[in-house]
């Protein structure tokens, strides 16, 4: 077994997928309790003109080399024992699911684990772009990370990064461009990438439940409605005894 050394082999095909013109990347983690972590990324490369053109950094065009990154293997620990020769798992190591989700006018390709909460900061992806702190103390979840660089300096022609941290716990505090209900979400891009990290601190002690407030507004309605239809039956009532009266 060999062990990759350098920050350029940790992931040899996430490497070369962010050498793709136009390649984009959305990182979603869900956390909703101190154990267990989700992370699901996106890859989209949207320069449909050049799908099938060679593209000389990734020595042919960007569809095969999709077809390929599909069937090698990823690692989800970045310190983890593999072999770069083949596309071949090794007993005893986990890896990425991936998955195809391309369309005619993009490529997409999406990488899915469920990792345990104390062990993410090994995570592959995550140390691609950059390090991680992630300390549990009771029920209070605290992450932090450096300033991204590796990503935009190694891959130059890589555009943009977006983070979206959703957790049903309650956010302490963030330093997250936009905060919508459960949701906390940062925008990387060439820009800013080097004057800003990311920082949330949350509370699983206490669950958020997200209620939409359409639903609540049609709950109003219902509720009004309700009212007004009892008025309007006892003044019914009251005119018919009138009437016999």
């Amino acid at each position: 077994m060999l062990r990759i050394s350098s920050r350029l082999k940790i992931c040899i095909m996430l490497s070369l997928l962010l050498l793709l013109p136009g390649c984009k990347a959305k990182v979603d983690i869900t956390i909703d309790n101190t154990s267990f972590a989700k992370e699901e990324t996106i890859f989209t490369d949207s320069d449909k003109e050049n799908f099938d053109v060679k593209n000389e950094l990734l020595n042919s065009t960007p569809r095969q080399y999709l077809e390929t990154d599909l069937k090698w293997p990823t690692p989800t620990f970045y310190d983890a024992a593999t072999n770069p020769l083949e596309p071949s798992k090794i007993d005893g190591v986990s890896y990425y699911k991936k998955t195809d989700l391309s369309t005619e006018n993009e490529l997409k390709e999406k990488y899915l684990y469920y990792f345990n909460l104390s062990n993410y900061q090994k995570s592959t992806l995550l140390n691609k772009c950059y390090k991680a702190k992630v300390n549990i103390t009771k029920n209070v979840i605290q992450v932090k990370t450096s300033k991204i660089l590796n990503c935009f300096e190694d891959y130059p022609m890589l555009d943009e990064i977006d983070v979206n941290v959703y957790s049903k716990c309650n956010i302490m505090s963030s330093n997250a461009d936009k905060k919508t209900n459960n949701k906390l979400t940062w925008n990387i891009t060439k820009d800013n990438y080097d004057k800003k990290n990311i920082s949330f601190a949350l509370d699983c002690s206490k669950k958020v439940t997200n209620v939409n407030n359409s639903y609540l507004i049609y709950a109003y309605l219902a509720y009004m409605a309700v009212i007004l239809l009892v008025i309007l039956l006892f003044k019914a009532v009251f005119k018919h005894k009138n009437k016999i009266n």
